[in-house]
């Protein structure tokens, strides 16, 4: 889910008791930014400027749905070669019972 569509969030953005936070992000985008010195793989944010508020949103479709395995590791991609030289497939979206398409 991203920042945008998460109801938690919507109900933080509105009370006023947080009217001073400038800033939104889900988990899984917050450790995007986190990984990003090391990771391997690209990813996609968009910032949503509401009111002077930002909102850290994922693009549909973006890499960020996909399992990555040892993607900040240094040996990126490298176990298990394939014998004919042939490159990995892409990784497999996350499967997420009970989520509604956009």
């Amino acid at each position: 889910m991203t920042t945008s569509d998460d109801p938690e969030i919507a109900r933080l953005a509105d009370d006023p008791a947080h009217k001073d936070v400038k800033v939104f992000a889900t988990d899984a985008i917050v450790s995007v930014i986190m990984a990003a010195p090391r990771s391997a793989m690209g990813w996609d944010i968009v910032i949503n400027k509401v009111d002077g508020r930002l909102f850290l949103d994922k693009r549909h479709g973006s890499p960020i749905d996909f399992v990555s395995c040892n993607e900040t590791g240094n040996d990126f991609m490298s176990e298990d070669p394939d014998p004919r030289g042939m490159p990995k497939p892409p990784p497999k979206k996350v499967p997420q019972k009970g989520r509604h398409p956009p």
